[in-house]
């Protein structure tokens, strides 16, 4: 861990580069609450990132300065036996682009002075003078095998501890993520800000019985898209499929209680779900802090071959906060049956945390 290069961090207004991951939509989305926090207390803030993480940012803050990063291009196995072997074989590509980010990140500090850096799992993204603060909910990485989990941490926990903070996005006790975030090596200076959310609860009439939510990669995504419409067909609830391909062919229902859209901006996406009586998605984390944040009960769908997300829905499971069923045996009406006598806890959290971590860095207190 770095020491005592941070001592004018109190001083004057500073300049903030945010990078979050590559590998889906949730790592750029959770970071929208940091940067509207960022702006609000007068940072400047300069956003690094690629693909589809970088055209949303650019539409969420389109005065911002944004830079291009190499991603990660990480794909996933069809299958959990088979993730830690496909994990592992990417091992090279995944340590070229961690070299690539160094080098960058090398580059830039002698182009532009920047205070605080802030990589949301992009671990080759620190610099010895800079204040670097890593966030991840996974500390304790999830493979599907016990030998790659002691690998695979080993390794993550060492490039933690080049940072010199790293935040948590949960609760330090009764925690979302379970065993991701906790315990914490003491080795790691580990920061709890808890759950982040892009979005607002609402009060709005009910307008859908049923929200579905797809994301995630393919072939996997259409798959579970084409077991919703088939069941959906034998159906009366009212249902909304909200596709998450932005560029596609629009989708049109032979039934006329079936709403097909191919994509949401984040304003309409969160008075959808506000106005949805039962939510089935993906149990990627950023999707659970966003139904915590907006108190919906949902039944949770973890895409298959991905132990951490099949992890993330057995644990919440278990603590009474969701449903959780296989894609290989949903069944649509029989889960909204359930879902209808099922006793749904509901976790109490601030989610306000992340804004008393941001004004210590800036000096602010709030």
């Amino acid at each position: 861990m770095k020491h005592n290069h941070n001592s004018s961090l109190h001083n004057s207004p500073k300049t903030v580069l945010i990078a979050p991951l590559d590998w889906g939509l949730g790592h750029a989305t959770r970071c929208i609450p940091i940067i509207k926090e960022l702006i609000s207390k007068e940072f400047k803030v300069i956003v690094a990132a690629s693909g589809k993480p970088y055209q949303l940012l650019k539409a969420e803050f389109p005065g911002l300065n944004f830079l291009t990063i190499d991603n990660y291009n990480i794909s996933y196995s069809k299958d959990r036996a088979r993730f830690s072997v496909k994990l592992l074989s990417q091992f090279v590509k995944i340590s070229n682009t961690i070299q690539k980010e160094r080098r960058w990140i090398s580059s830039l500090l002698k182009k532009q002075k920047i205070d605080i850096l802030i990589s949301d799992n992009r671990p080759g993204l620190v610099h010895p003078s800079v204040h670097c603060i890593y966030i991840t909910h996974q500390v304790n990485i999830e493979t599907g095998n016990n030998i790659t989990n002691l690998i695979v941490n080993k390794i993550h926990h060492n490039f933690i501890r080049k940072f010199d903070q790293c935040w948590i996005p949960d609760s330090e006790s009764n925690g979302l993520s379970g065993k991701l975030s906790h315990p914490v090596s003491s080795k790691i200076n580990a920061q709890y800000i808890n759950p982040l959310s892009r979005f607002t609860l609402i009060e709005t009439p009910q307008e859908f019985d049923i929200a579905v939510i797809l994301s995630g990669p393919e072939p996997q995504r259409t798959i579970l898209e084409e077991i919703i419409l088939q069941q959906a067909k034998n159906s009366n609830k009212k249902i909304v499929l909200i596709r998450g391909l932005p560029n596609a062919v629009k989708c049109h229902p032979r039934k006329s209680n079936i709403t097909c859209i191919n994509h949401l901006s984040a304003q309409q996406l969160n008075k959808i779900i506000c106005s949805s009586s039962l939510i089935i998605c993906r149990s990627g984390y950023t999707s659970i802090m966003d139904l915590v944040k907006l108190k919906k009960k949902a039944i949770l769908i973890p895409t298959p071959g991905q132990p951490e997300q099949e992890y993330l829905a057995q644990y919440l499971a278990s603590e009474k906060y969701f449903l959780f069923k296989k894609q290989k045996t949903f069944d649509m009406e029989a889960a909204w049956k359930e879902s209808q006598s099922f006793d749904f806890k509901s976790p109490i959290i601030e989610f306000d945390k992340y804004k008393k971590i941001i004004a210590d860095i800036s000096g602010i207190k709030t």
